[in-house]
């Protein structure tokens, strides 16, 4: 049961922070290998202040430099070849006893690659949702990425396939063995991917409903809604230095369903998840700090957590400092 339930901690505490990568990747990148051919040789004297600089994770100092918003708030697509790192830390609470089931601190190293083959996105089997459609012209390779995500304390990859659809928009498509659709209230439809992050407005909400569906168990599906906030913006510390970033909160209910009664007696993992999350996003990297909490039941009607877990992704590390605006300097 256990070792069921911490998979699915990594999984969920993960979706919206890590990366994939298609079957076969356009290049040999080793994951572990984050090149920084594009810093600028000024970059660390531009962000040097006479005192301390702030711990990562909190908010900058008013004479700290930092790296501001571009003028343009749409998500930058990742191109080919680029690589983040971020530092996590997990611990994970049994509730009936308050034993502690673990406590991690770990590197997370992700690659992105081009999409050569479209065709291994989706399966070639219907979803347990219909209609779904694949976006039409936005559906190429202009607007997919796929990347490839390795931790130092595991031998295994994670795969995720994501879509910029421009809407303002991420979509995440396909995460290993599942697949992901949200629900188009306005057309009564179903379109592959889910939103993962929103359009950066400040002072905006929106409001997703999602299935994940399990490529190799076609009668199993997680039934999902998502509430984002997009709140103001706020100049945060990494480890490469002050971002200025948006504040975007959501709160997600996961609860598992079945199409045959059989599936739902034999397993014994988790049926349901809440997970809380406040994200601090910058247009041109993704998400630069992310705190999670997640509760886990072990039936979709319980409303007493089996466990709980907290986790705490911070962005170390990139290879596109090109791509950043200028610093500015306080």
């Amino acid at each position: 049961m256990f070792n069921k339930l911490i998979l699915s901690i990594l999984l969920f505490l993960l979706c919206a922070c890590g990366g994939g990568s298609d079957s076969n990747p356009s290049d040999n990148t080793s994951t572990n290998d984050i090149v920084n051919t594009d810093v600028n040789s000024d970059d660390s004297n531009q962000n040097s202040v006479n005192s301390t600089p702030t711990e990562p994770g909190f908010v900058c100092r008013n004479d700290e430099s930092y790296y501001p918003l571009p003028a343009n708030y749409e998500y930058r697509k990742p191109e080919a070849s680029n690589a983040v790192e971020y530092s996590k830390k997990r611990i994970t609470i049994e509730a009936a006893t308050g034993a502690e089931l673990e406590n991690l601190e770990y590197k997370s190293y992700s690659v992105f690659y081009s999409i050569s083959d479209l065709n291994n996105i989706t399966p070639s089997i219907a979803p347990p949702f219909n209609p779904s459609s694949d976006w039409g012209s936005i559906w190429s390779a202009e607007n997919l990425i796929s990347s490839v995500t390795q931790d130092d304390n595991s031998a295994e990859n994670t795969t995720n396939f994501r879509l910029y659809p421009n809407d303002g928009t991420v979509k995440l498509i396909k995460s290993d063995n599942k697949v992901h659709a949200e629900y188009d209230s306005s057309r009564n439809f179903w379109l592959w991917g889910e939103t993962i992050l929103p359009k950066l407005e400040t002072f905006t909400t929106f409001t997703k409903t999602s299935n994940e569906y399990k490529i190799d168990q076609d009668t199993q599906r997680w039934n999902k809604t998502v509430n984002f906030s997009v709140n103001n913006t706020s100049i945060i510390m990494t480890g490469i230095g002050c971002i200025e970033s948006f504040v975007v909160q959501s709160n997600e209910t996961s609860v598992m369903d079945y199409d045959d009664g059989i599936d739902d007696i034999l397993d014994d993992g988790p049926k349901k998840y809440i997970v809380d999350r406040t994200f601090y996003v910058h247009p041109t990297i993704g998400i630069v700090h992310h705190n999670g909490y997640l509760e886990i039941f072990d039936d979709q009607d319980s409303s007493s957590e089996i466990a709980y877990a907290n986790q705490s992704d911070i962005l170390t590390d990139i290879n596109f400092y090109s791509e950043l605006p200028d610093i500015v300097n306080r």
